[in-house]
């Protein structure tokens, strides 16, 4: 496996224990706890904000998850 495929896995792996099950907590493998979102609010989201915005996200649907790209 190269380098780029274990950190591909790792990103997948991280994205979906996040996004997929709700553990937030799974980001500290993958983020800095300096990370910076930058999207459509003009302020940005520390690692803990963007926490909270998966969870509050995956709220109303907590059985959310992305669609297979496979």
């Amino acid at each position: 496996m190269s380098d780029a495929d274990a950190r591909r896995g790792l990103i997948e792996k991280v994205w979906s224990a996040a996004w997929g099950q709700g553990d937030v907590d799974a980001l500290d493998a993958l983020l800095s706890p300096a990370y910076l979102r930058h999207g459509g609010d003009p302020h940005p989201l520390d690692l803990n904000a963007f926490k909270a915005a998966i969870v509050s996200t995956r709220g109303p649907s907590p059985t959310w998850s992305r669609p297979s790209t496979t």
